[in-house]
């Protein structure tokens, strides 16, 4: 009734759980470890609440399939977005600089045509073209 050998059933199985429960219990003498087992779970403990988020969320990340591909998906997405927005936003800094210019020009038309004036004042500063040559300035104090 204790078999050894030779009955062709139960002796396979029997081999199995006793190798999977020697090396359970080899493992468990082991000193080096059992010091890695409190040693990791004395700097797990050691963690703030932010790291150790971090770590399960890495943890259970990089363990799981779906939860790779959700990730990479995810970052892709952002990166995507950011560089959408700023395609975007230098895309409309452009125009606005453009249509800053055209106000400029058109006001100082303005006020020439209008108004007699040729130097609208502040025109310069957006690029466009500047009022009347007066010719050079003799900024010398006293003449």
């Amino acid at each position: 009734i204790t078999g050894g050998g030779g009955g062709g059933g139960g002796g396979g199985g029997r081999d199995d759980a006793v190798d999977r429960y020697r090396q359970q219990y080899e493992e468990n003498l082991n000193p080096f470890t059992s010091f890695s087992r409190k040693e990791r779970a004395r700097q797990y403990q050691g963690m703030n609440v932010a790291d150790r988020a971090t770590l399960s969320f890495s943890k259970f990340a990089l363990s799981h399939k779906y939860a790779r591909l959700f990730v990479f998906c995810y970052a892709m997405l952002l990166h995507g977005l950011v560089f959408l927005v700023l395609y975007k936003l230098s895309h409309t800094e452009n125009c606005e600089r453009n249509i800053a210019v055209e106000c400029a020009t058109r006001y100082m038309d303005h006020m020439r045509q209008f108004h007699g004036d040729t130097h609208a004042g502040g025109v310069e500063d957006f690029g466009g073209v500047s009022g009347a040559d007066d010719g050079p300035v003799d900024l010398a104090v006293g003449n």
